[in-house]
């Protein structure tokens, strides 16, 4: 049977009260694997059914919010409780959210103003977004680059826009979902859209009970019926359905996480990684996690929601025994976990491991208005810092953060103030195009320390074995 899922539900709607259970029924039945059913669109009694409908069932996920045409019912104390049900075990997702400038059921300073708070919701929680836009395609855009929304992506629900959007929002990390309308005689425009587009950047719903694909146009919609999407899509792409269905749940399976164990511990070359955090200082032009590629060979090291505690990261530690190196990296800055890193390194040396690595930005000192390598003196014997650049301007057009071009004199100063406390210590570039090594090499020497290169993925390794 053909795997299939529902990347956008909203079962929780009146359409549904007489035969619920039917319809959920029917969908495992045709082989969809999860149901991920949207929260908003009925004011905040929409996100607490469907919770409820997500606890009730094994593989129905939840996701919170307000849709744009509540926006007027936004205010802090919405906030507040929108935040609080996104902590609740099922539910993965923030949204719909986003705008909608068709209706205007809201002002759209109300809408632009509730999109904002919630894309920070969203990146505060660790959890992706489901983007509604309609009429708005631009204005939606900027706002998620100006919010930084690719930090945790998600999906633009429904989509409909133009290839120029798409290429947007496919930079930004984001993933894009089609529903029945792909099936509709006048969706030509999207038909050409979807030739175009990276199979491994869509994802499949049916925004139901609405948008029923052909041969059920003008009939409530039902999970069930992503079958007939994915059977769109595949003779639009000319490709077998089964693996068409593989790939485009493997897709649904990064974007939210479903199904997915976090990976908090991970062997390479004799050495044991561990990942603690996906959260950074910096925004790096070079990092693939911000095209939503979290994926270190055949690791997963994206963390959705929560990261690992101490309790987590010790019995991972535990099922891997026996690595004399171990090295704290992974897809985020780990000093961002300061107290953690401290605790585990000292687990770690008390337990006989020969060797703790630091991999690291270089801005801990800056973060914390303090000088962190004293604390981590005790218990770190090796440091890499990504230096990157061999200026201030250069650095910062590279690994854009709050801090502006001083950050780049505080990795320098971090570097210097390694060499005091640890054995080794090594300055990093990753070698990008037209990057200049010799410069960048020349800095280190200044400061005293060894110099690598480090190689720029512009695809994870996995993606690469997996095209090859």
């Amino acid at each position: 049977m053909t795997k299939i899922y529902d990347s956008h539900a909203h079962l929780n709607f009146e359409g549904y009260e007489q035969d619920r259970e039917e319809v959920i029924h029917r969908a495992f039945d045709a082989g969809t694997q999860f149901i991920i059913n949207i929260g908003s669109g009925m004011g905040m009694k929409g996100n607490y059914d469907a919770i409820a409908i997500a606890n009730a069932h094994d593989n129905i996920y939840a996701t919170v919010g307000l849709h744009p045409h509540e926006a007027s019912l936004f205010d802090e104390q919405v906030l507040q409780e929108i935040g609080r049900l996104a902590d609740e075990p099922k539910v993965i997702a923030i949204g719909e959210v986003g705008l909608d400038y068709h209706y205007l059921h809201s002002p759209k300073e109300s809408q632009i103003q509730a999109f904002e708070a919630f894309i920070e919701l969203a990146r505060d929680k660790r959890l992706p977004l489901v983007i509604h836009s309609r009429d708005a395609n631009k204005e939606s855009m900027s706002i998620l680059r100006k919010m930084h929304a690719g930090d945790v992506a998600g999906v633009i629900h429904s989509y409909g826009g133009d290839r120029e959007q798409a290429a947007e929002a496919i930079e930004l990390g984001f993933y894009l979902s089609i529903n029945g309308i792909i099936t509709f005689k006048n969706a030509q425009s999207l038909r050409e859209a979807v030739a175009e587009l990276p199979v491994d950047r869509l994802l499949i719903e049916t925004d139901c009970p609405f948008l029923s694909p052909v041969p059920y146009r003008g009939k409530r919609n039902e999970p069930a019926y992503t079958s007939y999407v994915l059977r769109a899509i595949a003779e639009i792409k000319h490709m077998d359905e089964d693996t068409l269905a593989d790939i485009l749940l493997d897709n649904a399976i990064k974007a939210f996480g479903v199904g997915v164990e976090q990976t908090i511990a991970y062997p390479l070359d004799n050495r044991l990684y561990l990942n603690i955090t996906n959260r950074c200082t910096n925004v790096c032009v070079f990092c693939p996690k911000f095209k939503n590629d979290y994926y270190v060979k055949d690791y997963p090291l994206k963390l959705f929601k929560t990261e690992p505690s101490y309790e987590e990261i010790i019995r991972a530690l535990q099922r891997l025994p026996g690595y004399d190196d171990v090295v704290f990296v992974g897809f985020g800055e780990p000093t961002q976990r300061l107290d953690m890193l401290l605790a585990v390194s000292k687990w770690l040396k008390e337990h006989g491991t020969k060797t703790v690595r630091l991999d690291t930005d270089g801005l801990g000192n800056l973060v914390y208005g303090r000088d962190i390598t004293k604390e981590l003196g005790g218990s770190i014997d090796a440091v890499s810092v990504s230096l990157n650049a061999p200026d201030a301007k250069t650095y910062i057009k590279l690994c854009n953060n709050k801090f502006g071009e001083a950050s780049y004199e505080a990795v320098k100063e971090f570097i210097k103030l390694s060499k005091a406390r640890f054995k080794d210590v090594t300055a990093t570039m990753v070698d990008l195009p037209n990057s200049d090594a010799a410069a960048t090499r020349a800095v280190a020497e200044m400061l005293g320390v060894k110099f690598r290169i480090r190689p720029y993925y512009k695809e994870s390794l996995r993606y690469k074995k997996e095209k090859e």
